[in-house]
């Protein structure tokens, strides 16, 4: 065999001959990105929750006050107003924000176990996540919405009472009624954010907005399929509409009876709920890894 390379042959760089040399195949795909939790079901911080909040009642005002005018008494339409933003907007809000997949809460979890340990997170699309995220899903994130919530309601409250001329206990149970059912409510709120699945956070969102208007409707139609008769309405046990209207009526008006024993019933109940969210087995939206 002649050493010499025959003339129609070239020797590659690959060092092989008549063609290039052989290469191990590798199989090229498109590249999927890791998974990441999406900006677009980034939650609502507290602050962003609070300002939120905090408008809910300057429009609310602003709107009594142009539907009513500007010396009228509105102070019964805005404790009015108030509960309603606390008993149905609050758990429309947390309650319509998607949960993360398994994958994307495992991730954020770490994230924050990495920023604890004093390491920062890989990049600002997990803070954000995680900034909004972990928030949401937890009992603990829940009661301080509630307890935040019912704060601010405190600058509202006050003033409020020393222009209606209330006294110190009239203002007091109004604002023991406000945080009673809203405790309540919280405790729906609490179990359906557990849940990523739309199932579980609608039946929250319906049971939320039965506390409030279940019982009025049903005494509506009670009353309409009765041919109504000019009845007076009986009290409400579980709607806070009635007991609000009369707490928050004219001081020379303000009677207990049988108003507190349906705040104290209601609070109770609430202490109960949050004791039995506490006890039981819990699946946290963002478990550890």
């Amino acid at each position: 065999m002649s050493g010499r390379l025959g003339e129609g042959s070239e020797r590659h760089p690959g060092g092989g001959v008549g063609g290039p040399a052989a290469e191990p195949a590798v199989l090229i795909g498109p590249r999927v990105p890791p998974p990441q939790p999406s900006l677009s079901l980034a939650r609502l911080a507290p602050r962003e929750l609070m300002l939120g909040w905090c408008l809910w009642l300057i429009g609310t005002w602003l709107l009594m006050v142009w539907r009513i005018g500007f010396f009228a008494p509105v102070h019964r339409w805005m404790v009015l107003a108030a509960a309603v933003g606390l008993l149905g907007v609050w758990p429309a809000v947390r309650l319509s924000e998607r949960g993360l997949d398994d994958e994307s809460a495992r991730r954020v979890w770490q994230d924050r176990m990495r920023r604890r340990n004093g390491h920062a997170p890989a990049d600002r699309r997990r803070r954000d996540a995680r900034r909004g995220g972990l928030w949401v899903g937890t009992r603990w994130a829940v009661f301080t919405d509630w307890l935040l919530l019912n704060l601010v309601f405190q600058a509202v409250l006050w003033p409020m009472g020393f222009a209606a001329r209330w006294s110190l206990e009239q203002v007091l149970w109004i604002d023991a009624a406000v945080a009673s059912w809203s405790l309540l409510t919280g405790v729906v709120v609490a179990w359906g954010c557990s849940s990523s699945g739309a199932g579980s956070r609608w039946a929250a969102m319906l049971m939320a907005l039965a506390v409030i208007v279940a019982e009025p409707l049903l005494l509506v139609f009670a009353s309409w399929w009765g041919g109504g008769g000019g009845q007076s309405w009986p009290v409400l046990r579980l709607s806070p509409l009635q007991t609000l209207w009369a707490l928050a009526g004219e001081p020379y008006a303000f009677t207990l009876t049988p108003w507190a024993g349906q705040v104290m019933t209601v609070a109770v109940a609430a202490v109960l709920g949050w004791a039995v969210l506490l006890l039981l087995p819990w699946r946290p939206a963002f478990p550890r890894p």
